[in-house]
């Protein structure tokens, strides 16, 4: 039987269970279709999940911090004390300078972080406050919003660099209306409006 008899007789049974054909065409059809789909939807959340990661620093960040008597150590020291506390340890210039000479490290940058207070009016909002020097920021590489600017330094005026979800942390100190509540923004604007920080 010729290539051509095989592809008469195919074609001729086909034909003749049309509803058959068309199920099984429809089957293969949903069957591609969803696995597309499954492999697309997986890439886009894996790129997504990376993206955030990045964001935040992602795996190539490590934050180096003193020890603090006050914190726990998940280990000991042989230099520790009778009592297994070690004696604390504070970062200064000369360890920054030691970190940078570390062979892969591209950038180092000292980083000091408070508690704050923000103050406007009827509002009172808590926060983190990050002192970072400009190294540091370009190297954090925050997108800004169009029309904004890294603080710029030498000036002798506090500049501040504030997120976008800030906002969202002011309520009013007699207690309630803030915005997780009522969904409403507080009525101030941290470009223009003079906010005490303590």
């Amino acid at each position: 039987m010729s290539l051509t008899d095989l592809l008469r007789m195919s074609a001729g049974n086909l034909k003749r269970r049309k509803l058959r054909t068309f199920l099984t065409v429809l089957g293969v059809i949903i069957g591609t279709t969803s696995i597309v789909v499954m492999i697309s939807l997986g890439m886009g959340m894996q790129k997504s999940i990376y993206d955030e990661i990045d964001q935040m620093g992602g795996l190539t960040t490590i934050t180096v911090m003193s020890s603090d008597e006050d914190v726990y150590m998940p280990y000991m020291d042989s230099g520790a004390g009778a009592s297994g506390k070690e004696e604390p340890k504070y970062l200064t210039d000369g360890t920054v300078e030691e970190l940078k000479k570390l062979e892969h490290a591209r950038s180092v940058w000292p980083t000091l972080t408070v508690s704050a207070m923000l103050l406007k009016g009827q509002y009172l909002a808590y926060g983190e406050l990050r002192a970072v020097p400009p190294e540091g920021l370009s190297a954090m590489d925050i997108p800004l919003r169009e029309g904004s600017r890294l603080p710029s330094t030498g000036t002798g005026t506090l500049e501040l660099l504030y997120g976008n979800n800030i906002i969202t942390n002011f309520y009013k100190k007699d207690g309630g209306d803030d915005y997780y509540m009522t969904g409403k923004l507080p009525d101030i604007d941290l470009e223009k409006d003079t906010v005490f920080l303590i």
